[in-house]
């Protein structure tokens, strides 16, 4: 099955944007992020919205290179990885943020705030570096 390049550029586009959002947090100070603070929230409904565009972008790519359907959301980046679509140590990283995307969409644990403002902060550019990474594939894809 041929790569989807446009549907793929759109949800790059829609990551894009979702990541100038939380790009806007970046410089809060750290005592805003506590629990239950508007800061925090918010950071937490953006990091929420950048972790699903990436998955949904990783499910995009893995259903045009023809694997079913993943048991886990972290199997995805196994993939990618495996394919070197992405590196290894991206691949960690975006598997252990699949884990905090469940766990804001179904809030079956506590998220902590040092967890939100790590991804806000640190863990941002990992999302710029998995964004240019698919359009980097998809560049080289027929």
């Amino acid at each position: 099955m041929p790569l989807d390049q446009d549907q793929i550029n759109q949800k790059l586009a829609q990551l894009e944007e979702y990541l100038k959002q939380l790009g806007e947090l970046k410089d809060k100070p750290r005592g805003d992020f506590t629990e239950k603070s508007m800061i925090e929230a918010a950071a937490e409904r953006e990091v929420y919205k950048v972790c699903q565009q990436v998955i949904d972008i990783a499910q995009t790519i893995n259903a045009d290179l023809g694997f079913g359907p993943p048991r886990f959301y972290r199997d995805l980046f196994t993939r990618l990885g495996d394919k070197k679509i992405i590196s290894k140590g991206l691949q960690v990283k975006l598997e252990k943020m699949a884990g905090l995307r469940n766990k804001l969409a179904h809030e079956y644990a506590k998220v902590n705030p040092e967890e939100i403002y790590r991804v806000v902060t640190r863990d941002y550019q990992d999302l710029i570096e998995f964004s240019e990474a698919v359009a980097k594939y998809i560049k080289k894809s027929p």
